[in-house]
């Protein structure tokens, strides 16, 4: 007799459909601080999808300093996705235009 463990025997292994994507579970929500003033800009732009290319139609710009709150993605590094559902890149250039927020202090 051979050993499925897709069967109801007394196996507790669940393995995932051939095909289906390996989907990472969300991460916790953060704050974030604004800070592109290295490039000499305003602030960051928030995107449609986690592209550089994925500018909205009426982007809107987050200022320097601003706070902001998402999900650092695990299924695309070097981005958070906000509470709207939009995404802003973690660096541009090689460098850092989040910086995240300790939990631990108040502001």
């Amino acid at each position: 007799m051979d050993f499925n463990p897709r069967s109801s025997g007394t196996a507790n292994v669940q393995l995932p459909e051939r095909g289906m994507p390996k989907v990472a579970p969300p991460s916790e929500v953060k704050k974030f601080t604004v800070d592109a003033s290295r490039w000499g800009l305003p602030g960051l732009t928030a995107r449609l999808k986690p592209s550089m290319h994925a500018k909205a139609a009426d982007p809107t710009c987050l200022q320097n300093g601003a706070t902001v709150e998402g999900r650092l993605s695990l299924i695309h590094p070097g981005w958070v996705q906000l509470e709207n559902g939009t995404w802003i890149p973690t660096k541009q250039r090689g460098h850092n235009v989040l910086q995240e927020q300790d939990p631990n202090i108040k502001m």
